[in-house]
């Protein structure tokens, strides 16, 4: 008797990009980008994550769906 693989929860998978290719994909400055993440239009963990101090991904998916 074969072990059946084991159900596991399915989660989205969203593509994370950096400024320059979140910018090119929108249409907008990575400057107007940082502006709308500051400002709070684009929101923490939702349409952008920080990775580290210095790092930002943008959720591209998102973003555009925002816009």
């Amino acid at each position: 008797m074969q072990n059946s693989p084991k159900k596991t929860a399915s989660y989205p998978q969203y593509l994370l990009v950096n400024k320059q290719i979140a910018a090119k994909m929108t249409g907008l400055s990575a400057e107007t980008l940082k502006r709308y993440r500051l400002g709070g239009l684009l929101q923490k963990d939702i349409h952008w994550v920080a990775i580290n101090s210095r790092v930002v991904r943008y959720n591209i998916a998102l973003v555009l769906d925002w816009l």
